[in-house]
């Protein structure tokens, strides 16, 4: 069985031209649940209700990055593409060996951008989110 942390995911966005750009490895994911609406109906005369299912939806995905030096032209970037930018989030799940076995692809639009939070007693590392508005299933 897979660990949480045999996973690398990598976050992609599009410049002004539509080409993807390699935004770096990610270090947390959150979201991406596939749900459907829920329709239920009753015939009447006593009948049992009965579940008809109803549209797929899938969650927006919050991924997370390291916020240093080496990243800054990124998250720039990043703010500059937010609310328009279309943007994919690869995760590759891994076994022990760290051998691909398994990839997850979340494609949508590139919904916003959160700088890290400060705390001056903190020793915890500096990290930014990007939300990505995901399409349909």
């Amino acid at each position: 069985m897979p660990r949480k942390d045999l996973a690398r995911g990598r976050l992609w966005v599009a410049d002004s031209t539509g080409k993807l750009r390699d935004c770096g490895l990610c270090i947390t994911r959150s979201g991406g649940k596939i749900d459907s609406d829920e329709q239920k109906h009753r015939s009447g005369g006593g009948e049992k209700q009965r579940s008809l299912g109803g549209p797929r939806t899938r969650e927006n995905v919050v991924i997370t990055a390291d916020q240093d030096e080496a990243s800054s032209a990124t998250y720039k970037f990043l703010k500059e593409r937010a609310g328009t930018a279309r943007a994919e989030y690869h995760e590759v799940i891994l076994d022990a060996e760290q051998n691909p076995v398994d990839e997850e692809i979340y494609v949508g639009t590139l919904k916003s951008v959160e700088p890290s939070e400060r705390d001056a007693n903190s020793g915890d590392p500096a990290v930014f989110e990007a939300e990505i508005s995901t399409d349909g299933v």
